[in-house]
C-alpha cells in the first residue's frame, strides 16, 4: 500500500479527473502573479466522482477526532484507494494488470478484491503493542485488526455498487459507501459497464459468506463528496432563496444517463431509467431528458426529482436536497445516506415502489396536497446541511482551532420537534464530514455494548 500510495499522489498532485478530488486554479485567466490572484488559488473540487476515498482520510489526519496513540482509538480507519486503482493502474488499458491474476476470473473487480486482500495483509501486520500486557508472546502475534477481528476498523468503499469485490478477511470493518444495497430484493450485480460485473467474484467462491454490499447493521451509507456538473456541495444552501413547492411549475423531474441507447442494456439503473423515459417523457408535467446545462435551474423549478440507481449509487439526492426539490426514491432495498441511523426520510422525501413507476408515478404524486408537499420541503431545510461537505478551507490550509464550527456553516433550520430531540440526544452534527464521525461512533458503540438496533422499514407512498 505505501508504494501504491506514493504512486498515486502523482495523480492527485497533478489536478486530473482520475483520483484528484480538487484542483488550485487562477479565478481569471488573465490574472498573473503581479496582480490581486496571488497563491494559493481557490480550491475547487474535481468531477472525481469517488473523492470522498481521499478527502475522508486527509480530514482525519488533521481532525480534531484523531489520536496517535492507538491505545485510545475507538475506530481504527483504513486508508486505501482501491478505486483510483481501478482507473489510474487500469487505463488506459486494464490488460497487462489483469493479464498478472493466474486465477479465475480475473476481471477488474477481482482486481481490486486482490488489492484489498493485500491492504488487509498490511494491517494485519501492524503489531499489538498495549503496554499494559504482560503476554509478551499475544503482543508479538496479534494485530490491532485481529483483537477485534476487524470490527473496529473502517474503510471507505466509494466505488459504483460499494463493497460487494470485498474479500472475506475484511468482511467484518465498517464499510463507509453510497451504495445502501440491502441486497433484498436484488442482490447481484446491474452495472452497464460489463468489465465492473462482480457476479463472478460469487460464482468463483472469492467472495463467500453473506451479503458484502451492505450491512445495515454495521456500515455506513454517506453522500457523495464531489457534485459532478455543479460544484456546489460546499457551499451553503441558499434554503431561503427556494421558490415554494406551490410555485414551482414541474411537478417531476430527472436528467442524466436514459439507459435508451448502446452500450447500456435493461441491467443498468435496474431498467428504471429506461422505464421513466419510455413512460414519462412525453407527459405534461414531466421533465425528463439526458444530461443538461440548465440542471440547478430545472431542479429549481420542480416539485419532485426522482433519485434513481445507475451503475450503483447515483449523487442526484444530495443535489435534489441542496435544492428545495423534494426526492421520490425508486429503489427497493437501498438506504439511502444516513436512512437508519439517525434520518427519517419520510419527513422529507417519498419512496415509491420500483413496479409502480410505469403506470402509478404520476397519479401518486397528484395525489399529495400542496401543504404535504410543501413540508416535506419544509423539512429538507432541517437536512440540507448533513448532504454538504462544509470543509472549503480543510484540508489544504491545516488544522482549526478548536472551536472550529466551519467556514459558513450556520446553524440548520430547526423545528420544535427538532429541539426537543436534541435536549435528548444531544446537538446534531454540522455537516456530513461530521455525521461520518457521529456515525462511526454510533456503529462502535452498538458493536461493544451489543445493542440490539430497532427495525427500520421504509414508508412508501
Amino acid at each position: 500500500p505505501s508504494k501504491f500510495t506514493s504512486h498515486w499522489t502523482k495523480y492527485v498532485n497533478r489536478g486530473e479527473f482520475v483520483c484528484g478530488d480538487r484542483f488550485y486554479e487562477k479565478p481569471n485567466e488573465n490574472d498573473n502573479y503581479d496582480n490581486v490572484s496571488q497563491p494559493p488559488f481557490p480550491e475547487r473540487p474535481t468531477e472525481w466522482f469517488y473523492s470522498l476515498e481521499n478527502t475522508l482520510y486527509e480530514f482525519l489526519l488533521r481532525s480534531v477526532h484523531r489520536t496517535i496513540n492507538p491505545e485510545n482509538a475507538d475506530i481504527f480507519f483504513i486508508p486505501q484507494y482501491g478505486t483510483c486503482y481501478r482507473y489510474a493502474y487500469q487505463t488506459p488499458s486494464a490488460a497487462v494488470s489483469l493479464s498478472l491474476i493466474k486465477t479465475k476470473p480475473g476481471s477488474r473487480p477481482h482486481a481490486a478484491n486482490l488489492f484489498l486482500e493485500r491492504v488487509t495483509e498490511y494491517i494485519r501486520n501492524i503489531p499489538f503493542n498495549n503496554n499494559n500486557n504482560n503476554n509478551n508472546e499475544e503482543r508479538k502475534t496479534q494485530s490491532y485488526f485481529d483483537r477485534n477481528g476487524g470490527r473496529d476498523h473502517a474503510v471507505i468503499a466509494a466505488y459504483d455498487e460499494g463493497a460487494v469485490h470485498f474479500p472475506d478477511s475484511i468482511a467484518n470493518a465498517i464499510f463507509i459507501t453510497h451504495w445502501g444495497n440491502t441486497g433484498n430484493p436484488r442482490n447481484n450485480s446491474h452495472t452497464a459497464y460489463l468489465p465492473d460485473n462482480w457476479d463472478e467474484l460469487v460464482n468463483e467462491g472469492i467472495v463467500t459468506g453473506s451479503w458484502r454490499a451492505y450491512n445495515r447493521n454495521k456500515d455506513i451509507v454517506a453522500p457523495p463528496w464531489s457534485q459532478p456538473r455543479t460544484n456546489e456541495v460546499r457551499a451553503p444552501a441558499n434554503v431561503n432563496g427556494w421558490t415554494p413547492t406551490a410555485e414551482r411549475t414541474t411537478l417531476c423531474f430527472f436528467s442524466g444517463n436514459l439507459g435508451l441507447e448502446k452500450p447500456w442494456g435493461e441491467d443498468y439503473s435496474r431498467g428504471l431509467r429506461q422505464t421513466i423515459a419510455r413512460s414519462w417523457q412525453n407527459v405534461s408535467g414531466f421533465d425528463i431528458l439526458m444530461h443538461s446545462n440548465d440542471y440547478l435551474e430545472r431542479i429549481g423549478s420542480s416539485k419532485f426529482c426522482l433519485a434513481l440507481p445507475g451503475d450503483g449509487w447515483s449523487g442526484g439526492l444530495s443535489v435534489y436536497i441542496r435544492n428545495g426539490c423534494v426526492p421520490v426514491i425508486v429503489q427497493d432495498g437501498v438506504d439511502m445516506p444516513w436512512e437508519g441511523t439517525f434520518l427519517d426520510y419520510s419527513k422529507f422525501s417519498i419512496r415509491v415502489r420500483e413496479r409502480d413507476i410505469e403506470n402509478r408515478l404520476q397519479s401518486i404524486l397528484e395525489t399529495i396536497t400542496v401543504e404535504e408537499i410543501q413540508n416535506l420541503q419544509n423539512g429538507l431545510k432541517s437536512v440540507w446541511h448533513l448532504f454538504s461537505y462544509d470543509v472549503p478551507r480543510q484540508p489544504a490550509f491545516g488544522p482549526p482551532e478548536k472551536d472550529f464550527q466551519g467556514s459558513w456553516s450556520p446553524p440548520p433550520v430547526r423545528t420544535e420537534e427538532d429541539e426537543e430531540e436534541e435536549e435528548e440526544k444531544g446537538a446534531w452534527p454540522r455537516d456530513a464530514m461530521e455525521s461520518i464521525v457521529d456515525a462511526l461512533h454510533f456503529r462502535v458503540y452498538n458493536m461493544r455494548k451489543k445493542v440490539a438496533l430497532p427495525t427500520y422499514g421504509y414508508t412508501y407512498a
